[in-house]
This record gives structure tokens, sequence and C-alpha cells, in this order.
């Protein structure tokens, strides 16, 4: 069972490690193919968000102020449109403007030929179906050459973009280059998202080798990571040609709230490992209710405002986990430093796309994309990384374990040869004693007989009869523990009268005079005779002991429904009271005790066989007396 357990963990770990590799290698092969080698002929870029104007007159842009960006041109989650404005050195060769991403809900390119006229360019989701012109991933329109040109070779177009996206990014390539380009590109991106399946089918296979919800929640953050580039990338509006605008912006919308809403479950779920305090937890899990909230804005078509509510609690979120990762803790230290690292790495990502987005800072073209590849890997590396340790030191511990329970099994059987011999060698004892006590019994009884009329001889006679009852007492009581150690005694119930019972056994004692028996003559119960029996001859034996000599012995005894109660209650003798936390121990007698003999097992041997019989005993003193009580159901 331990083989198959460790060989199933160690199954899973092969196979992550495997498709691991796989997967960063199709990455690396991926990262060629998303970057056009061609640079980039747009030599200056510009925007301007537009401010309440219905309509313009691209004429009026010249006047309009534009302000330089570079790189990608982040506009921010705004319900107003935007413009930018692109200068393009072509020199005398065919180009191509190229604007990602091709989702939005309306986008237009201008430029002016060479007669002085504004051409206009159409593209977005709300637009018709011979509106949209533009190739899977982007729009492209193709660069005039007009005798108009600002400069030689240099060529001005302003877009107009109105859409719920961030980012937009326009470059200008050689128009052959490019078209070939964008085929490779189209390949980079379905291979980018064949390896988030694969990914996602990776934990998916871990969740069901090792049970751990964990890998749930990695599916589900990975997922929607690969969901929301495929919308970003525009590679899903592809796939489905016929959405419409308010269709299309929705998926993207929910494509946000779902990572947004995955991340949050994600560090939930990672904080089970660690001790994190309990407001980091709280937080994570308040963070759902924006996501819920920007749902209802996306019914509603208010999807700039969801945007930004989701914004908001990602970069909230982000910097609440950079300063939670140093605040938890954990019993081991390799996993908290993987997960450190790794929160660090898929915290700064996002926040670093959300920041720029709010600020609208310049990032380079396709970080979107880019990134959420990287929190991909992030996430499932930490997760392996994390879950694979945790279950190898598992593995070891329950190794450790597994030794350990073989050591004390031996142990165990060694004890218990040792134990069976002892038991053997008390029992030879016992039988060897028990014929020389009998002999000696027997002749200081005759002798006694026989010297009637020498007092003293009598009274020695008298003194060996008791040393010889007092040493078969001890080999009594030490037979009746070892048969209860040994499991030799078997409770057998019948029924009886306990009254007579009580009455017989108190009989025995030479001293019966000093016994007291307050009960009824005759009680029906379903009891073990013969050990109760040696119960209440125990009990009247230490009472008798140990009391003062010539006092009284009370023995009580009743049935309350079901159940036999039976006290004995004795005057403080020599030996005074003696220390309840010890009482039932094995041997225990008090060093005032000493000049009775005694084993010390008595006691010991009645709590065990009145447990066995499902009652149970008490100690307590009562007006000064020691009081013994027994309950057993009868």
């Amino acid at each position: 069972m331990k083989n198959a357990h460790i060989s199933r963990y160690s199954i899973a770990g092969i196979f992550a490690v495997v498709v691991l590799f796989v997967a960063l290698f199709c990455l690396v092969q991926i990262s060629p193919l998303l970057q056009l080698q061609t640079p980039d002929q747009v030599v200056e870029r510009a925007y301007w968000i537009e401010s309440g104007e219905s309509s313009i007159n691209p004429s009026e842009l010249r006047s309009k102020p534009f302000k330089a960006v570079k790189g990608t041109f982040a506009k921010g989650n705004l319900q107003s449109e935007a413009w930018m404005r692109v200068r393009v050195n072509h020199g005398n060769n065919p180009s191509l403007l190229v604007v990602r991403p091709a989702f939005s809900e309306e986008l237009y390119v201008y430029q002016e030929d060479e007669h002085g006229q504004w051409i206009k360019h159409s593209g977005g989701l709300r637009l018709s179906s011979t509106e949209k012109k533009y190739i899977t991933q982007t729009m492209t329109v193709p660069v005039i050459l007009t005798g108009k040109q600002e400069t030689q070779g240099v060529s001005v177009l302003y877009v107009h973009i109105r859409s719920a996206t961030a980012y937009f990014h326009a470059n200008a390539y050689p128009t052959g280059e490019y078209l070939a380009y964008n085929t490779q590109l189209s390949t980079g991106i379905g291979m980018y998202l064949g390896v988030s399946l694969l990914f996602v089918s990776l934990c998916l296979v871990l969740w069901l080798v090792t049970s751990d919800r964990v890998w749930l929640e990695v599916v589900l953050y990975d997922f929607s990571c690969a969901f929301f580039a495929a919308t970003q990338s525009g590679a899903l509006f592809s796939a489905l040609p016929g959405v419409d605008g308010v269709t299309a912006t929705s998926i993207y919308t929910f494509s946000v709230i779902l990572v947004t809403f995955a991340m949050c479950r994600f560090n939930v779920s990672c904080l089970q490992f660690f001790r994190a305090p309990s407001w980091l937890t709280r937080f994570y899990q308040l963070c759902y209710l924006p996501a819920f909230l920007a749902c209802g804005l996306v019914l509603v078509e208010q999807h700039a405002y969801a945007l930004m509510a989701m914004n908001t609690t990602i970069a909230v979120s982000c910097v609440v986990g950079l300063y939670g990762i140093t605040v938890i803790r954990g019993d081991d230290p390799v996993v908290l430093n993987i997960y450190r690292v790794f929160s660090t790495l898929y915290a700064v990502v996002p926040l670093w796309y959300v920041v720029s987005n709010v600020l609208q800072l310049t990032m380079s073209s396709f970080v979107l994309f880019l990134a959420s590849g990287q929190n991909n890997i992030f996430t499932l590396v930490m997760v392996v990384m994390m879950v694979g340790y945790r279950a190898w030191q598992k593995a070891l511990r329950q190794m450790a374990l597994q030794t350990e329970k073989e050591i004390l099994s031996a142990r165990l059987i060694m004890e218990e040869e040792k134990l069976k011999e002892a038991s053997s060698f008390l029992s030879m004892i016992v039988h060897e004693l028990k014929n020389p006590l009998n002999f000696i019994r027997l002749a200081s009884s005759n002798l006694a007989e026989k010297l009637l009329n020498q007092p003293e001889t009598t009274k020695v006679l008298q003194q060996i009869q008791s040393s010889v009852s007092n040493i078969d007492n001890v080999l009594e009581r030490s037979q009746q523990v070892d048969a209860q150690s040994m499991g030799k005694l078997v409770i057998q119930r019948s029924a009886c009268d306990l009254g007579w019972l009580v009455r017989d056994t108190m009989a025995q004692f030479e001293d019966d005079e000093r016994i007291y028996v307050h009960g009824p003559a005759q009680l029906a119960g379903v009891v073990d005779m013969d050990l109760l029996a040696l119960i209440l001859r125990n009990l009247l034996e230490n009472a008798l002991k140990y009391s003062e000599p010539g006092t009284e012995v009370e023995l009580v005894y009743e049935k309350q429904k079901d159940i036999f109660r039976l006290n004995v209650l004795n005057t403080v003798g020599r030996a005074g009271y003696p220390d309840p936390g010890k009482l039932f121990h094995k041997f225990y007698r008090s060093s005032e005790a000493m000049h009775v003999s005694g084993s010390g097992l008595g006691l010991y041997w009645v709590k065990q066989v009145v447990r066995m019989m499902d009652g149970d005993i008490q100690y307590a003193v009562k007006n000064k007396r020691i009081c013994f009580e027994v309950w057993i159901p009868c």
C-alpha cells in the first residue's frame, strides 16, 4: 500500500514535469511568431480624447491638441471616443497600417488621397458585415502614396476608436512582408491557445490523481487567462463571425471579470498551505462582490464601468497580495518561498498592465497577450512545485511512520513474548508454592490441636498460619492481575440473588462480626457471580486490614433500575488516607501501610475488572471514613 501511494504521486510528478517542459518548449517556439522582425515604419504616434463632439470633419483634426505617445496607446476604460494620429515613413513602397486589436466596437481610419479627398476605412464589431474590412487579428489599411504627403515618403493617417478595451497599437509594415507574417501570427496564437489547453488538461489530470482542490482553481485561472487572450487578440471572434457588437463587447468584458474572479479564488485556495491572517482570506473573498456587480453592469450594457470596476479590483488585490506575502507564515520554508517568488511575479504583471491602463502609460505591442501567457506559466509552475514538494514530504513522512510502525510492531511482539514468559513463570511459581504452603498450613493446624495446653506455642502456630494466608493472598492477587492483563478473564453473566451473594462472601471472613450489612436479603440481578464475589472480597479485605482493629466496616448495597450499587466504608487506620491519584495504580502502597502485608494489586485489579463489566469504582471520604463505591450494570 505504501509503494502504491508513492507510485501514484511519482507518476503524477513525472507527467507534470514532462508536460511542463513540452509546454515551455512550445512557448519558446511561439515567441518569434508573435514578433515581426521588419522595422516599424511609423515615425510618430499621437492621441487626442474626443470630448463631446458628435461628428468631426477630418480636416479639422490638424488643429486638435494631439499628444505624442510611444508604443501602445492606452486610452483607458472610457466611454468617450479617441483619435490617434499616425505618421508613416514608407518611401515609395506599398505599406499597410496595422491597428491592434481587431476587437473594437467601431474603428475608422482616415487618409487623404492625391486629390485632397478623405478616404474612410471601416472596421469594428458594431458595423455591418460589409464594412468589416480587417484580417483575423488586426485591421489593416493600405497607406496611399499621394502627392500631398507632408514630406517625401511620409503620410499621415487618423484612427478613430470607439471601444471598451483599453489598449491600441498602430504599426506600418511593407505589404508583402506583413501578409506573410499575419499567417504566421495566426499560427502562433493558435499554438499559444493549444498550450493553454495543455496546461488545463495537465491540471485536470493532477486533480484526478491527487484529489487536491487547488488544481481545480488552477484550471479555472489558466482557462480564464486563455479565454482572455483569445478575446483580446480577436481569435475568438474570428471563430464566431456572426457575433454582433454588443455581444462581442459583453464577451470581452466577461473574460476580464472571469480572470479577476479566478485570480481571487486562486489566492484563497493557495492560502490554505500557510498560516495566513484571517483578514487576508476575507479580503480575497470580498473581491468576489465586484465581479458579481460587474456581471450586472454587463447585463445593462455598461461595459466601461464594469471594466473600470475590474481594473480597480485587480490593482487593489495585487497591492494587497504583495503585502500579504510578507505576513503569511508556513511550517515549511521551501513551500513558503516558492509561493512568495511566484506570487510576486503573477501579481506584478497584471498590476503593471492595470496601472499603465489607468495612467495611460506606454506599453509594448502585444503586452496583454504575452502577460496572460506568463501568468499561465507562473501559476502552473508554482502549484506544481508547491503541491509536488508537499506530496514528496508527505510520502517521506508516511515512509517514516511506516518504518516506526514496523519497529513498534516488532517491539510489541517481543514484549508479548516476554509477557507470556513472565506469565508462565508466575504460574509455575504459584503452582510450586501452593503445595508447600498447604502442607505448612495443615501441619501448623494439626500441631495447634495437639498443643492446645501450650498457649505460647499455639500463638506461634497461629502466626505461621496468618503468614501463610498472607502469602497465599499475594499469590492469588498476582494470578488475578495476570489473568486480567493477559485477557484470560471472560465475563459470564447469569441470574443470581445478589443479597445471598453479598452475605455468603461476608461470612467467609473470620472477623465477620465487624462487618455490618445494609441491604435487602433478596435482590435479583444478572452479573458474573464469581468476579463480583472476588471484587467484594478484595474490598472487604482492604477495609478490615487498614481500619483500626475492632472498628466496624459498613457494607451498603442496593439496586437502582438496572444498576447494582455497592458501598464499603471503614474508619481511617494507622496507614491514613490513601493518595487518590495513585490509589488504583499497580503496586501502589503508601509508606504508612508497609506494616501490613499486601501486594498493592487488589484495588488495581478491582478497577480493571469493574470496567470490563461496564461499571466503575470511585474513592471518596465521607464523614471522615474511607468509602469505595462500585456500580455495575445488572
